[in-house]
């Protein structure tokens, strides 16, 4: 089975990115020239400075690039994406929750959210259009953790399978990667230790994470993962409980 099998349903393409707000590297850079030229065009820059918080657009501008590349990079799979530059990904218009991102010809609709108190900014972007089936969910790392019970490094390695702690790099990296794969399982009505969120082979960073299905891949779901700081956030789409629970 693969990813693009004749006659399946269309498998959508998106992308999700967590921004930190609390981290000292965003205060101040829509400031920062150097930086404002690299990851932004002139229409961009014009948008952020026109915000009513400058400092908080760019990040909401970033993260939906960021989501934007790993949408590009599903849709892409198995050919590797691109090199990501920044400001080949541009924003054309962003309000307080929806917007349009453009790659080349091809449009990518947003959505953006940042929480009530101001931590943290996620961004979903899905090429041509975001399916209505892909959920998405923003959460802070600790209650995650407690959540599913993974409540320290131990206990979490213990709950993932042989490959997920294999493309595991430090407990957030692994935590949702638990917690995409706890939500793809429930959502195909299937047994959580079924199912493994892998890496696809290639460089680290530029490849799509897949979902396993007792070891073969499984086309009737997708993932895109991100954490930052104390904050995890993933997004995923399944065929609705095709498989059953057998």
């Amino acid at each position: 089975m693969t990813m693009t099998d004749p006659g399946a349903p269309l498998r959508p393409c998106f992308g999700i990115d967590v921004v930190d707000l609390g981290n000292p590297r965003t205060r101040g850079r829509h400031l920062d020239r150097r930086f404002m030229t690299r990851v932004f065009g002139p229409a961009e820059r014009d948008l952020v400075s026109a915000a009513s918080d400058p400092e908080r657009a760019v990040w909401r501008h970033w993260a939906a690039k960021e989501a934007a590349f790993k949408a590009v990079g599903i849709h892409r799979h198995p050919e590797a994406p691109p090199p990501f530059e920044h400001a080949a990904f541009e924003v054309v218009d962003l309000d307080e929750t929806r917007g349009t991102l453009r790659w080349r010809d091809r449009d990518l609709d947003l959505r953006v959210d940042v929480d009530p108190g101001g931590r943290r900014v996620v961004a979903v972007a899905g090429l041509d259009r975001l399916h209505p089936d892909i959920t998405w969910t923003g959460a802070d790392l600790e209650g995650t953790s407690v959540r599913l019970g993974a409540h320290d490094a131990e206990a979490l390695e213990a709950m993932l399978g042989p490959r997920e702690r294999e493309a595991a790099r430090g407990f957030a990296h692994g935590l949702v990667r638990l917690a995409a794969r706890t939500e793809v399982a429930r959502r195909l009505d299937l047994p959580p230790e079924r199912c493994e969120i892998v890496n696809a082979p290639g460089p680290a960073g530029r490849t799509p994470p897949l979902v396993q299905l007792d070891g073969s891949l499984c086309p009737d779901a997708r993932i895109s993962l991100s954490h930052d700081g104390p904050f995890v956030a993933w997004a995923s789409w399944t065929v609705s409980e095709r498989m059953g629970g057998s």
